[in-house]
């Protein structure tokens, strides 16, 4: 049972009181700045990001102080008079420790560069109320877990950062929950863990685009306690990942063994999860590890081994083994719910329905006209669902085949709307699931039924006019070169990390034109943004990219 130190707690207050109200009322010109409570204000920076960083706040006084810190640095630097008022990227202050440009600036670049440190690991302030330490019933199980994993899967000397994001007392307006949102996303992972659940309204809604939006959550019941664990399955299923079920992880899962260092014997630790689309996006374990990280138990007990060897494992699964990036780059945000109606002649998506599984990656097609409206081109961000046979494909252009199982393929006799919607304009772009090499054979042997002369041929930006164009600078801005796919090992596993590779793509191509275009590697569960170490396939920026060049393609025929 922990207690608020009393001295710390007072301090926090007397921050949160203070900053970042009164820093930003210190007067910057062109070569100083004062400030009645902060009389050295980048001495005090340099002190509120320790502050910030060793208690794990994210906000303080409701502000995320590294933001704050930031935004006041780019208008305080020096301006030389002799140079036209040019900012020379040095700091200096009225005051005497912060009147020398060396000490002020050396103070500034320790608080940009000490906080920017990214985020890997988030723990959630949650519960209806704001002075309840419940959520926080381990204070230093996130700590030693992120300690250990930076070292164990990327080797490093100074570990990552994690933060408490408390948003108990923030406005529950949807804009506001919206914009928490996306900070939150900076961080690839959160975390929950208490005796009991009582989320608010604005907090589920938070999780639930969380996880829409590529994030992933872990959490266990402390203690064992079961109400949290009926509260977890409840709130879960039904609201933040709607249709989901909890339920425990298969034996041949790959988070068992994801860091590619540890195996944790499948069943030891009861850990339960839900599926979305491609991934496993929620983890929970109903029984107590946090105890083995408090105590930072990683070397001592078989028990607390285990429980920092599956922890190590979950990140890595959750990250993909790539490192988060450094705060303050903004994230890719949509709402779940968001729906814009299109104008009519606005090119529309027809994602076809099979047999097999057919779109383990629902938002995939629907996040990419999405990144294409925001550039102003003229997509449909609504996709709709249409058989192999319909008779109305003939009305779309762009056509998306996704899957990651085999699937029956019709008689040639009904698949001739979909042969003269290709032949006539359309554009089929289709992606394994992962890699899947269940569905890869199931749609060559599509293909042939289509094109019984014909065989999907190599699309290479090298030799292939066609190609060239596909991926060139002018249907794309810039020429589509090296992207990022993650490949078979050796050992016909997932290689750890990405390899830097010409995109590899296969296609048909009919009268100098391609209309199917296909990739054996996954693009839509990329397009979804979870990561995931067992994916074969294209990172997301790889496959934005590539589905961006896609489309832009079929526009222009």
């Amino acid at each position: 049972v922990y207690e608020e130190d009393p001295t710390i707690s007072r301090a926090l207050n007397w921050l949160a009181l203070r900053f970042p109200a009164q820093l930003t009322q210190a007067t910057i010109n062109n070569r100083s700045l004062g400030d009645k409570q902060f009389q050295h204000p980048f001495y005090a920076l340099y002190g509120i990001e320790r502050a910030g960083r060793l208690t794990g706040h994210r906000f303080l006084g409701g502000h995320d102080w590294y933001r704050v810190g930031c935004e006041y640095l780019v208008k305080a630097q020096i301006r030389d008079n002799r140079e036209g008022g040019k900012l020379n990227g040095a700091w200096s202050g009225d005051n005497s420790l912060d009147r020398w440009p060396i000490v002020a600036t050396s103070f500034s670049l320790l608080f940009l560069s000490k906080g920017r440190n990214p985020v890997l690991l988030t723990k959630l302030a949650f519960g209806t109320n704001p002075d309840s330490t419940g959520w926080n019933n381990k204070r230093n199980d996130v700590r030693h877990v992120v300690e250990f994993a930076s070292k164990e899967i990327w080797g490093l000397k100074n570990p990552l950062a994690w933060q408490i994001f408390d948003i108990r007392r923030f406005d529950t307006k949807p804009a506001v929950v919206d914009q928490l949102t996306q900070e939150l996303l900076q961080s690839p992972i959160v975390y929950l863990n208490g005796h009991t659940l009582n989320l608010s309204g604005s907090q589920i809604q938070l999780l639930k685009e969380y996880v829409a939006n590529g994030g992933f959550i872990v959490a266990e019941a402390c203690c064992g306690d079961e109400r949290f664990t009926r509260e977890f399955r409840k709130v879960i299923e039904n609201d933040i990942v709607p249709g989901g079920e909890l339920k425990p992880l298969s034996r041949d899962h790959p988070v068992w063994t994801a860091s590619g260092k540890f195996k944790v014997p499948p069943g030891r630790i009861p850990l339960e999860g839900v599926e979305q689309g491609c991934k496993t996006v929620v983890m929970f374990s109903p029984k107590p590890l946090a105890g083995y990280w408090e105590i930072n138990d990683y070397a001592g007990s078989a028990e607390g081994k285990m429980a920092f060897q599956l922890m190590t494992n979950i990140i890595t699964y959750a990250t993909g083994g790539e490192q988060p990036r450094p705060r303050l780059q903004e994230a890719d945000f949509i709402r779940s719910d968001e729906k814009k109606t299109a104008p009519r002649g606005y090119l529309k998506v027809a994602q076809l329905k099979h047999s097999g599984d057919w779109q383990p990656a629902p938002r995939a097609m629907r996040n990419l006209m999405m990144e294409l409206s925001r550039n102003e081109i003229e997509v449909s961000e609504a996709t709709e669902a249409m058989d192999l046979t319909n008779k109305d494909l003939v009305k779309f252009k762009f056509l998306y085949l996704h899957g990651r199982n085999n699937f029956t393929i019709p008689d040639a006799q009904y698949l001739k709307e979909l042969r003269f919607t290709l032949e006539t304009g359309g554009v089929l772009l289709a992606d394994a699931a992962c890699g899947s090499k269940r569905f890869d054979p199931s749609f060559r042997e599509l293909i042939k039924k289509l094109w019984p002369d014909k065989k999907l041929e190599k699309i290479d930006p090298e030799t292939n006019r066609a190609a060239n164009e596909l991926l060139s600078k002018e249907v794309n801005g810039a020429v589509v070169g090296k992207v990022r796919c993650r490949l078979e090992g050796p050992d016909g596993k997932p290689d750890k990390e990405f390899s830097e590779v010409d995109p590899m793509l296969e296609g048909i191509k009919i009268k100098g034109r391609w209309v199917v275009i296909y990739s054996k590697y996954d693009l839509g569960c990329a397009l979804e943004k979870h990561k995931s170490s067992d994916c074969l396939g294209y990172d997301f920026e790889s496959a934005r990219l590539l589905g961006k060049a896609v489309v832009l393609y079929a526009l222009r025929r």
